[in-house]
């Protein structure tokens, strides 16, 4: 079942952050919510410096039970991050795909059946 669109807070905690890295994500986020009220988009990035003194402890409290997305990670094949919303919420918004639906790859060729134009 498909869950709601509603808005709700979301609490994130990050300890064990430097002033330089908490100067940098404040920035990003700030960032974030002036292309929000922009009605701009844009992927915003953070370099993690883990092998330095990056070393941040993240919690989250969100008021409603959120759906795992494991087939989403947002991890690219060089291993950076980079995610879309959007790409997860058409997984949450909307109800799943019949049991017996096999969704397309870019190997796997269509059914015989299959007419895009019929609804």
């Amino acid at each position: 079942m498909a869950i709601s669109r509603k808005e709700h807070k979301l609490f994130i905690t990050i300890d064990n952050i430097g002033p330089a890295d908490a100067l940098a994500l404040m920035k990003m986020f700030k960032h974030m919510e002036r292309l929000g009220n922009q009605g701009s988009s844009r992927y915003c990035t953070f370099y993690a410096d883990g092998d330095g003194s990056f070393h941040p402890k993240v919690s989250f409290v969100y008021p409603i039970e959120l759906p795992e997305v494991p087939e989403i990670t947002g991890v690219d094949l060089e291993g950076d991050f980079k995610i879309d919303s959007d790409t997860i919420a058409w997984r949450i918004y909307h109800d799943p795909e019949p049991e017996d639906y096999v969704r397309p790859t870019h190997d796997t060729p269509p059914p015989l059946d299959y007419n895009p134009s019929k609804k």
